[in-house]
């Protein structure tokens, strides 16, 4: 197989963290610190949404359905709606 165009070392372009630089960027978060804290707790919601759902589905699909439990269907069907609409909520609410 024929080896053109390619880089096998890793490059190192990232320089250091500066902690100076970082509590620059502080200060000018500081007015909107709770704006801030309120993103990072929705970013932290939906990442936690975004594990639920497909274990919600799993369930569905191995243990409810072959056992034609509907009404747990029903109810797995609901939870599943709400965190579909909370997440893309909290995806809109997060890009603006």
């Amino acid at each position: 197989m024929a080896q053109r165009n390619t880089f096998r070392d890793d490059e190192d372009l990232e320089e250091k963290i500066n902690m100076r630089d970082l509590a620059r960027v502080g200060v000018y978060l500081k007015p909107y610190m709770a704006r801030v804290v309120w993103i990072l707790i929705v970013v932290a919601a939906m990442g936690c949404i975004n594990v639920v759902e497909p274990y919600l589905t799993k369930i569905m699909i191995d243990s409810v359905i072959p056992a034609t439990n509907l009404a747990l269907l029903g109810d797995l069907v609901e939870r599943l709606a709400v965190l579909i609409v909370t997440s893309g909520s909290g995806l809109r609410y997060r890009t603006v």
